[in-house]
Parts: structure tokens; sequence; C-alpha cells
């Protein structure tokens, strides 16, 4: 996916700023490629992250440093920090454009992208390797490099259903950085601030629902390939869980999928509000 950087993103690095007022924070710096990497697997749409073509990204929207790590490990988390960048400036740029077009608020946030095995404090708690969230407190996403590769390869879920022969794919990275933004832009306009106003899964599901919008976007920008739409649905289906009528649920694997799909369908933001309120809930 093409990704030009934007104003209005922030990524804390100690050495460079990677695009105009985004920041990335400290001691994430993405280490240098290394010669070698993982043999790429049979399925293009599988491929290993760190033997995929990121050629896309832009090269000003990549700086960093070498960190001290092995050769394999530094070309996997070196590849995967550029596509999680890449795949962030994509979502940063969508909304900064619907945005502007709106006369809403214009859209910024900080992000970290902690390799394998680091933890990063932020106000919302430590990282650990299966981070993914978006802390209000700090307007930080928060992305693990290592789920991000268990989320490529198929390997990560939440739910004991067998997800066997389901497509898995650099979409289904890309789709749950779109839902992290999505929490961002959120808390922007005001959605969520009040606990009150919506249960939590109200709100996760509407972040499916717009990820679903941005998706629907990048259709209409010839920037979809082959399986893609399948690996959203597929990836909705892995992180759904079964904790209903706990506050901390984020929906069924049907219902996640069903909002994913709503917002694909539908590519306005406007139409993600009938998920707020929807009866699923």
């Amino acid at each position: 996916m093409q990704s030009p950087t934007h104003p209005g993103l922030r990524a804390v690095l100690v050495t460079a700023a990677v695009a105009a007022g985004l920041t990335v924070l400290p001691g994430t710096a993405a280490p240098a490629a290394a010669a070698t990497a993982d043999p790429a697997t049979a399925d293009p749409a599988a491929a290993d992250p760190a033997t995929a073509d990121l050629a896309t990204a832009d090269p000003a929207a990549t700086a960093g440093t070498a960190r001290d790590a092995t050769a394999a490990s530094a070309a996997r988390a070196g590849s995967m920090w550029d596509f999680l960048q890449t795949q962030l400036l994509d979502v940063h740029e969508y909304w900064s454009r619907f945005q502007g077009a709106a006369g809403g608020p214009a859209t910024s946030v900080d992000y970290v992208f902690p390799v394998p095995g680091e933890v990063f404090p932020t106000s919302c708690g430590p990282s650990d390797d299966n981070s993914m969230f978006y802390c209000p407190a700090d307007d930080l996403v928060v992305f693990s490099q290592d789920v991000a590769i268990r989320l490529w390869n198929g390997e990560y879920q939440v739910n004991p259903d067998d997800h066997a022969g389901k497509v898995a794919g650099d979409f289904a990275v890309a789709l749950m950085v779109a839902h992290e933004y999505a929490h961002n832009v959120q808390w922007e306009i005001g959605l969520g601030t009040d606990p009150a106003e919506f249960p939590l899964i109200a709100l996760e599901l509407h972040a499916d629902c717009w990820a679903g919008v941005w998706m629907n976007d990048s259709y209409y920008a010839g920037q979809l390939q082959g399986t893609d739409v399948e690996e959203a649905v597929a990836t909705m289906e892995r992180l759904g869980d079964y904790e209903v009528g706990n506050p901390t649920t984020h929906g069924t694997p049907a219902q996640r999928a069903a909002a994913f799909l709503h917002g694909y369908d539908s590519g306005e933001p406007v139409a993600c509000d009938a998920v707020l309120t929807h009866s699923w809930l």
C-alpha cells in the first residue's frame, strides 16, 4: 500500500521524526534490515513478514537506528516495524482526509511498536508481546511486533474455535492497525470519553466497523489484493471472544465479523453509528 507521510501523526523516535507531527517513542527505533531473513513460505499471501516486499513504504517514513539483535531477529523486526508504520500512515491519511472534508478536528496520535520481548510502559499499563491497544491517557497506539507477526501467520487467536484452513496474511495486521487508530479517532471526537455513554463492546465493534470503512477506501484506491477481505473476516473471527456479559468483552467472532463487514459494505463512517446501538449489544 502506498503511504505518504502526513502532518498530524507523531512517531516518538530519539533519532529522527518519521513524519511531520508523528512521534515514535524512545527505545523502538526500527532495526536496520539484516542481510539474511527467514525463507518465505510457499504461499505469497501468507509470506513471513520478515521477507515481505515492503518497497512501497515511503523511505522518509522509515527512519531509525540499528538495535543490538541477531541478524535474523533484526531482519524480522525491522521489516515488521516498517510495515506497521506504513499501515498506520495509510490509515492516518484516510482519517485526515475525511476529517478535513467534514470539517472535523485534525487527527493525530503517537505510536510505538515494541520489538519481541520488549516491555514499554504506558499510562494504561506495560506492553507485552500480545499488545495492540490505544491508550487515551497517552494518546498512543501500541502494537507489538511479535503479535503482528503471529497475526500475519494466522497464529494468534483469543477463542477456542478451530480456525485451521482460514486465510491469514498482511491484511490481518493492517486491519488491527486500523482498528486501534479508530479508537484514537473516537476519542478525538469525544466518543467513549464518558464510560456511561456506551459499553466497551459497543466501542470495540464500532472500531471494527470503522476499520471496515477504511478498507472500503483501500478497495476503491486499488490497494486490495487477492484474499485481503477474507483475511479481514478471518481475523475478526479469530479475535472474537465468548465472554458474553463480561464488561471487557470485545464481541463474539460473528459480531466482530458483522461489524467489520457493515463498515466495509457501507464505506461511510456515519453508517457505523448503527453499530453503537445495534440490538446485538
